[in-house]
């Protein structure tokens, strides 16, 4: 059985073969795809003339080789996958080298630190706390399709601005493109319009934004710290719920913190996928001078003063 580095050179090799005549020009890139919470293979069929194709992962297509399937039903599929699109891509993203167009594009996403090692040799990263902070650009978004490309170091190479201006732009723009959606945890769990206890104070929200997904950046939007703030009339506690949710609690609604940091954890553990764990502690904004902070470091400060 061939490795997987053969099967890949036999595929751009191969794959023109089962190309329709007019495409068999296409440009065939193979090339290993880093993403915050992930890594693979990808196989791109660039038609002529057009900037955008498909990526279609190449190891569950290996995967299915070494199982015994027919190389030519497979490679017959693989160039009808490549070739196909839910929604239609522009042809020419040349705007993607110019920074004034980009930066009305920009969004943050927030991935794990075991992201790090994976994504902090490519692309700029900001970290909050023990969560790390990425740069991204809107390439099309249509029905319920989101296109979008990391920014890499080349890329802000490139644009000839700092890190440091390139994650104020996204921050900013990040509410354009996937505004902020809070809801009161009970609603969402039970079907109630209510946001509030009965005692008429505010409960656990859910923050996220409004596709619900990537959504726990919301937090760092800007003044969506001290919007909360105004919401629950005072400091609060952030529990990482996943990649795509974060759930706030009032500092008076918990008055024991000692099992927070485990809760997020034991949680995390047991129902939230590796790819969508986002931070296995837990964080505090302390209200009387806007500092976001792990619990631990609340904790310790507050002990101090």
């Amino acid at each position: 059985m061939m490795t997987f580095e053969e099967f890949t050179e036999t595929v751009k090799r191969e794959l023109p073969r089962f190309l329709p005549g007019e495409l068999k020009d296409s440009s065939i890139v193979i090339e290993k795809v880093v993403k915050p919470t992930e890594s693979y293979t990808s196989l791109c069929v660039f038609r002529p003339g057009s900037d955008v194709a498909r990526a279609v992962r190449l190891e569950g297509c290996y995967e299915q080789l070494c199982c015994g399937k027919d190389p030519d039903t497979l490679m017959r599929e693989l160039a009808e996958e490549s070739l196909s699109c839910a929604v239609p891509f522009p042809c020419d993203i040349s705007w993607i080298d110019d920074y004034d167009e980009v930066r009305n594009r920009l969004f943050i996403r927030l991935s794990s630190v075991g992201s790090l090692e994976r994504i902090g040799s490519i692309a700029p990263v900001r970290m909050e706390g023990d969560m790390v902070m990425t740069c991204h650009i809107l390439i099309n978004r249509e029905n319920s399709c989101f296109a979008s490309t990391l920014v890499t170091k080349k890329y802000l190479a490139g644009y000839g601005i700092s890190a440091e201006k390139l994650f104020d732009d996204a921050c900013a723009n990040s509410p354009l493109i996937l505004p902020v959606k809070m809801e009161a945890l009970e609603a969402i769990l039970m079907g109630s319009a209510a946001g509030n206890d009965e005692s008429g104070e505010a409960g656990l929200m859910v923050l996220t934004n409004e596709t619900g997904t990537d959504g726990a950046s919301a937090l760092f939007y800007p003044g969506e710290m001290k919007h909360a703030e105004e919401y629950f009339g005072g400091s609060y506690y952030i529990l990482p719920s996943s990649v795509h949710e974060l759930i706030l609690m009032p500092e008076d609604f918990c008055p024991s913190t000692d099992c927070l940091n485990d809760m997020v954890a034991r949680i995390n553990a047991a129902v939230v996928r590796p790819e969508d764990r986002l931070s296995d502690i837990a964080y505090h904004y302390d209200a009387s001078g806007g500092v976001f902070e792990s619990l631990d470091e609340y904790r310790s400060r507050a002990a101090l003063s």
